[in-house]
């Protein structure tokens, strides 16, 4: 099972060049997903908020795109480590 998490705020973006910014990205990804609904989770959250979600171990394949804060990545890094199974590759 494949795991998603972001915050799909895009908040970080300089909109004021754009047109109207309505999309809501998070009902986007699961449209343009939802042939394989059956094989990922999204979820719309903090990476560090969205761990307690997770056994220890629990974790195949898991994307995380919410913040690029370096210290953040680090804490990810360890936060999500005893979540997936011995072996894996960060």
């Amino acid at each position: 099972h494949f795991y998603a998490i972001d915050n799909w705020s895009f908040s970080n973006i300089n909109h004021e060049n754009l047109a109207d910014i309505s999309i809501d990205y998070f009902d986007a990804f699961n449209q343009n997903l939802s042939d394989v609904s059956t094989k990922y989770t999204a979820i719309k959250s903090d990476a560090l908020e969205a761990v307690s979600q997770f056994k220890d171990g629990s974790i195949d394949v898991l994307f995380i795109d919410d913040n690029r804060d370096q210290q953040h990545i680090r804490d990810m890094i360890t936060t999500y480590l005893p979540k997936s199974p011995s072996g894996t590759t960060f």
